[in-house]
């Protein structure tokens, strides 16, 4: 990827949760090359941590992000505006899975072993530092009721069967069991 003039290598991996071909439009107006309503759930792994990433590689591939205004399609963005009311970058962030953080501490030190490919995800989701294994950080923040209720719907009950069978983390409802983000009352109703 090209990031501010200057050539970065860039990793993301794809994998395809569930897909729907759409339907046909019924007219001679086509949207672009995608049929109306076409899309596929997608899980994508970045390798690397490059500026809209995620969003460049699948733009790259044909693939946009649906709603995605910069690297994405109009005439399909507008088709999900006005018939799936997505009005956002249908994109999420559903888990993170980061080193100790005394590793992060570490590499403050500059040691230039905590640099090195040898600090990946292994079997058992620890990360030796070579003086035992530490407990990485892993998050999990379940689907926003905006996107979730689009995937819910009546139209996209096919593809939203087969993805929550292949990942079970979509059907999670936000919780905070520390009472940070959502704080201590976030189940609680809100009246205005």
């Amino acid at each position: 990827l090209n990031v501010k003039g200057s050539l970065k290598n860039a990793k993301t991996i794809f994998r395809v949760l569930a897909s729907t071909p759409g339907m046909s439009s019924g007219s001679d107006d086509t949207l672009s090359h995608y049929p109306p309503g076409a899309c596929s759930l997608v899980i994508c792994t970045p390798i690397t941590g490059r500026t809209h990433q995620i969003r460049r590689h699948a733009h790259h591939l044909g693939f946009p992000v649906i709603g995605d205004s910069q690297h994405g399609d109009t005439k399909i963005n507008r088709w999900w505006r006005e018939n799936r009311n997505l009005d956002r970058l249908f994109l999420h962030s559903l888990s993170l899975d980061l080193p100790p953080l005394d590793l992060f501490e570490s590499k403050a030190t500059n040691d230039p072993s905590l640099c090195t490919e040898s600090n990946e995800v292994n079997n058992n989701n620890k990360t030796d530092k070579g003086d035992g294994n530490q407990e990485r950080i892993k998050c999990v923040a379940p689907l926003c009721s905006e996107l979730s209720n689009v995937l819910q719907s009546e139209e996209m009950a096919c593809i939203w069967e087969v993805a929550k069978i292949k990942d079970p983390r979509l059907e999670m409802v936000p919780f905070d069991e520390r009472g940070g983000t959502f704080g201590r009352n976030y189940r609680r109703t809100i009246r205005f």
